[in-house]
């Protein structure tokens, strides 16, 4: 069975959220931007595009996404 993580914290007018699992993770050879998942996509477009934020997505063993934003 597996573990899933969520996080949110909050400092200063910074939101950071981190999603983390315990998973075969992504492969090194996967090329982020070119991801074809949905998922991928709309996290990006929310994150990056709309909320002008930071996507980050680390492979550790499992899978970690951070995003953070601005709050006005």
């Amino acid at each position: 069975m597996g573990i899933i993580a969520i996080s949110m914290s909050s400092i200063e007018n910074f939101i950071s959220v981190r999603f983390q699992d315990d998973g075969v993770g992504i492969p090194e050879d996967m090329d982020l931007p070119k991801i074809k998942s949905l998922g991928i996509k709309l996290i990006n477009n929310l994150v990056v595009k709309q909320l002008k934020g930071n996507l980050r997505i680390c492979r550790n063993p499992g899978t970690e996404i951070i995003f953070s934003f601005r709050i006005s």
